[in-house]
This record gives structure tokens, C-alpha cells and sequence, in this order.
């Protein structure tokens, strides 16, 4: 049976903390600040004092990524070769 569903293809972004995000948007390059998504939540933030806030990051590495479907369904141990 064939697969009628074409492959995910987009980036996967390494940051300065180590962790690594997976995206399809083109303007994400080496050198710019993001958000971390998995990095802990600061408690101070000097525009919202009191309120948790996202750690900002660099993004070190842009690398190509294929996988047989979106990266929200798919194991994260496909990505990490385990």
C-alpha cells in the first residue's frame, strides 16, 4: 500500500541551552534569538514582573529535517536516534 501523505520537511534548530526545536519556518536562522520552549520558566521578567516568562536563546544550528509526519506525532526518540 502506498503512503499518499507527502514527508515533513523543515528544520531542526539547535540553541545555545542544547536543546533543540524542530520548525518549518523559513526565517529561522543561525545567529537569532528565540524562545526555548523547554527550558525552565523565569520568575521575573522586567515587563511582567512576577509572571513567568520564556527563556530567550540563540539558535547555534540549522540543519535539515525529514520525517513521515509532523513532529508533534511523531516519538521524540526518532529525532534523537535512540
Amino acid at each position: 500500500m502506498a503512503n499518499d501523505t507527502a514527508p515533513w520537511r523543515g528544520w531542526r534548530l539547535t540553541l545555545n541551552c542544547g536543546h533543540l526545536e524542530l520548525t518549518d519556518l523559513e526565517d529561522r536562522q543561525t545567529g537569532q534569538l528565540t524562545t526555548c520552549d523547554m527550558c525552565p520558566l523565569t520568575t521575573h521578567s522586567p515587563d511582567r514582573p512576577g509572571l513567568p516568562t520564556r527563556q530567550i536563546r540563540v539558535i547555534v544550528d540549522r540543519q535539515p529535517a525529514v520525517a513521515p509526519r509532523e513532529p508533534a506525532t511523531i516519538d521524540p526518540a526518532y529525532w534523537y536516534g535512540t
